[in-house]
């Protein structure tokens, strides 16, 4: 019986993937031109003023709605930048990170020192750090924006820092807010304080990037945490998602779309006065998702699929002292890990296969997308993992590491990496068996490119003779009887495309 040939052409998979990408850009930048025109509108209602008249006219509600006192001050929603900040390249991600007086010690610089010395060159050129100081009392903001400039004058020079702090007419009266939950009015005010300073950080960094993480300042960060949320967003199976949670605790770590930033702001300035922001919250994945007529067990399944949560967790809370007067807390994330147990990347499409025993939910497929590491039973002689590009890709260099810092006996020191020529993969026309994990080629088809060591890492360039190439295999060489394997980290690097 003849085998029926796939008649879906591999470069279908590729253009959807590349249509997947560009729709993310694409809310991004609709989101941004959103915001100019209504800029736009705000602008020329308070040049035209007495002029215009809305006399007939429907009314949208507006953040004038919600903060009267805003009118008649123009320069109210205009932060206050407190660096010059070059013109970049829109970029994934940018770090939301509100600061605010405490009585007796400050975790900022701390936290700034955590997240710049986690991520190399290469992740900072694509993220955004923004301090917001969320203080009216000038002095002690140019207090902070020094203490700042001192200890990052090359990261606010080049704009990967940026400072900003709200004018001081941004705030309605905070002392004669209506008590709620039988709180003592520093508690309301607080709370109230802190949900407009959100609101003003999101306005701000909506048009920044892509993506949002909301973080706190008293915080210390996994090592290539950016390059993480970056694969595991991006990678996500359905775009319906409303928050991805890095970290199991309070406010730090969660990401959200940029183009989403505009509800949460709304929603913050709508019931500032009434509840703490993570009730707010839950309160938005409540009235998106769940049914007033069935239970909560129903409903915390719909809040699941909008909420989701990544572990372990990358970011870890070190603050003792609360940015609430007199209250201590001494909150510890358990999910988190100081040294990451593996390192995610955006590698290229591939179909991964492989005939090594795999342990539990830690799969080979699982850490090619980043979203955990591989581990697996004590591998055998001749056994492989496959990745089957979706299409022929030009792979310039590669980085496979085996092992973790739990687990650092569990290294594959006696493998080889290969690659099967695209060239090669054509001459011979073989059907792939879906259910043989080595596949229809001889091992004589495949160019070993690279070993793994003795610290157990494989790393190299590939040839641009051998280019470009269809699957790329990790081989074992040697039975491992005294020890699993770990694979912490796959990162495929492909050819930048050259400008004509």
């Amino acid at each position: 019986m003849e085998s029926v040939k796939n008649t879906i052409p591999p470069s279908l998979y590729s253009n959807i993937r590349k249509l997947k990408e560009k729709l993310y850009t694409l809310e991004f930048n609709n989101n941004a031109r959103t915001q100019e025109l209504l800029s736009l509108q705000r602008k020329l209602q308070t040049r035209l003023g007495e002029n215009v008249t809305n006399e007939g006219y429907l009314s949208l509600p507006s953040i004038y709605n919600y903060l009267p006192h805003l009118l008649g001050h123009k320069d109210a929603l205009v932060p206050l930048v407190h660096h010059p900040v070059k013109e970049r390249k829109t970029r994934t991600l940018t770090f939301g990170i509100p600061t605010v007086r405490r009585t007796k010690k400050s975790y900022l610089l701390k936290t700034l020192q955590s997240l710049v010395h986690g991520l190399s060159a290469e992740e900072r050129d694509d993220v955004i750090l923004i301090v917001y100081i969320g203080e009216k009392n000038s002095e002690y903001v140019r207090e902070i924006y020094t203490e700042i400039k001192s200890q990052f004058p090359a990261e606010l020079d080049d704009g990967f820092i940026e400072v900003i702090s709200p004018p001081s007419n941004f705030y309605p009266d905070l002392d004669n807010l209506p008590p709620t939950f039988n709180d003592p009015i520093e508690r309301v005010r607080w709370r109230a304080k802190q949900n407009l300073d959100y609101a003003f950080l999101m306005m701000y960094a909506q048009s920044r990037s892509m993506f949002y993480v909301q973080m706190e300042d008293d915080l210390m960060a996994t090592p290539s945490y950016a390059s993480t949320i970056k694969a595991f967003a991006i990678q996500q199976q359905s775009n319906n998602w409303l928050m991805i949670e890095f970290s199991s605790l309070g406010f730090i770590g969660k990401l959200f779309k940029s183009s989403d930033l505009s509800t949460l702001v709304e929603f913050f300035l709508m019931f500032y006065k009434e509840k703490p922001n993570d009730w707010l919250l839950d309160h938005i994945f409540w009235v998106k998702v769940c049914h007033p007529e069935k239970n909560a067990k129903h409903c915390n399944k719909e809040k699941s699929k909008l909420r989701i949560k990544f572990k372990p967790s990358l970011f870890q809370h070190i603050g003792k002292e609360s940015s609430l007067k007199g209250k201590t807390q001494k909150l510890v994330d358990k999910e988190f890990k100081k040294q990451a147990l593996f390192h995610s990347h955006l590698n290229p499409k591939a179909t991964i296969k492989t005939d090594l025993e795999e342990y539990q939910k830690f799969t080979a497929e699982r850490a090619y997308l980043g979203h955990t590491y591989m581990w697996a039973l004590s591998p055998v002689k001749n056994a492989v993992l496959r990745m089957v590009f979706e299409q022929p890709e030009h792979i310039e260099r590669f980085y496979f590491k085996s092992g973790n810092v739990e687990h650092p006996g569990d290294k594959l020191v006696n493998g080889t990496v290969e690659v099967l020529k695209s060239a090669t993969k054509k001459s011979k026309f073989l059907i792939e068996d879906p259910t043989d994990k080595r596949g229809p080629y001889k091992d004589s088809d495949y160019v070993i490119v690279g070993k793994f060591d003795f610290m157990g890492v494989a790393s190299g360039v590939i040839s641009p003779s051998l280019l470009p190439i269809s699957e790329m295999r990790i081989r074992v060489t040697h039975d491992v009887a005294k020890n699993w394997v770990i694979l912490s980290e796959f990162n495929l690097v492909k050819q930048k495309k050259t400008k004509r």
